[in-house]
């Protein structure tokens, strides 16, 4: 006789009492426009009049259409033991992340990421900036956060793409179509990522412009106490926060 807790639609249901996860439920943030529009003008020694009425965090938020959560591959290659092949791990590799956007028209998406690539590299005097930068020359590479959202606006899953910066700017192509939108398509690179603790649920709607503030403020506040679990543990201390 098999067994009826697999067959049981009760069970079934109760593993799903969360919901389905949506694919059209997420949040990017990425920097401020202002941020990137002085950081150009820091690394060029003058004010670009492109950078001028970058798009804040909100509103590249409300204009991301879509993107993609970084692939993680574990890297192996061919081990024989004896008579047998097997894997074993050497490294791993992490795929760049694709963000699309609606366009409006003024163009301030184009003109935020490339206002973010110029301050990587002048062409007018082949210059390269630095990376991390210091202090008073920041760098070019900046955090992102991609998170997942439920129906009620909590996050329930994110990743933060440390030390983000923009690769390719899509070409785009005009045509005589009256019903076609301008998409702007970015990729972007990074060093590293890692998976955040979850768990958000947003004060007041987007709309406010508060969720992205507290969102922040949350995700700071459990880095922090990541970090002090840490303290504890080298310490022998021990601590009720989790993560």
């Amino acid at each position: 006789m098999g067994n009826k807790s697999i067959f049981n639609i009760d069970a079934f249901k109760g593993a799903l009492k969360d919901g389905l996860a949506r694919p059209n439920k997420f949040l990017v943030s990425l920097p401020d426009g202002n941020t990137i529009a002085n950081d150009n003008k820091t690394f060029k020694g003058r004010e670009s009049k492109v950078s001028n009425d970058l798009p804040n965090k909100p509103n590249l938020t409300w204009l991301c259409r879509s993107c993609s959560l970084p692939i993680n591959q574990t890297l192996t290659s061919e081990r024989l033991i004896g008579m047998k092949q097997e894997k074993i791990t050497y490294g791993y590799a992490q795929s760049d992340v694709i963000l699309s956007f609606y366009e409006p028209n003024t163009w301030p998406i184009r003109k935020y990421f490339q206002t973010w690539q110029d301050t990587q590299v002048n062409q007018d005097t082949q210059e390269l900036n630095f990376k991390y930068g210091t202090a008073s020359q920041p760098g070019y590479a900046k955090d992102v956060r991609i998170f997942a959202m439920d129906t009620t606006g909590k996050a329930t899953y994110g990743v933060l793409l440390i030390d983000a910066f923009p690769t390719t700017l899509n070409a785009q192509e005009f045509s005589n179509e009256n019903n076609g939108i301008v998409d702007t398509t970015i990729t972007l690179t990074y060093t590293r990522y890692q998976t955040l603790a979850v768990g958000y649920a947003p004060t007041a709607s987007k709309v406010n412009l508060d969720f992205e503030n507290g969102l922040d403020e949350f995700v700071q506040g459990q880095a922090n106490a990541r970090l002090l679990r840490e303290v504890n543990k080298a310490t022998g201390l021990s601590t009720s926060t989790f993560i």
